[in-house]
C-alpha cells in the first residue's frame, strides 16, 4: 500500500493519513475504528487499551493519538 502520510511534531498520524487515503472525515473513521474495536473485543473477549500507554517499537515515530491496541496481539 503506497499513499501519503501526515507527520507532525509527534510522528505519523495516522488518523489525518487514513482520512485522507479514504476520502472520508475524523467523525466517520472514529466511528468505524469503535465499531470494529468493539467488535474485536467481544471475540478476543479482551478490552483495547490506549495506544499512547504503550512504549513499544511497533509504535516508534508514529502518534498513537485515539487509537486503541490490544497488547497481546499487536
Amino acid at each position: 500500500m503506497c499513499f501519503s502520510v501526515r507527520k507532525g511534531d509527534k510522528g505519523v498520524d495516522l488518523l489525518a493519513s487514513l482520512c485522507n487515503k479514504y476520502d472520508t472525515s475524523e467523525e466517520v473513521l472514529r466511528k468505524s475504528m469503535e465499531t470494529t474495536n468493539d467488535l474485536i473485543a467481544n471475540i478476543l473477549k479482551k478490552k483495547p487499551h490506549s495506544a499512547s500507554e504503550y512504549k513499544n517499537e511497533n509504535l516508534v515515530n508514529i502518534n498513537p493519538g485515539v487509537f486503541e491496541m490490544f497488547p497481546s496481539r499487536l
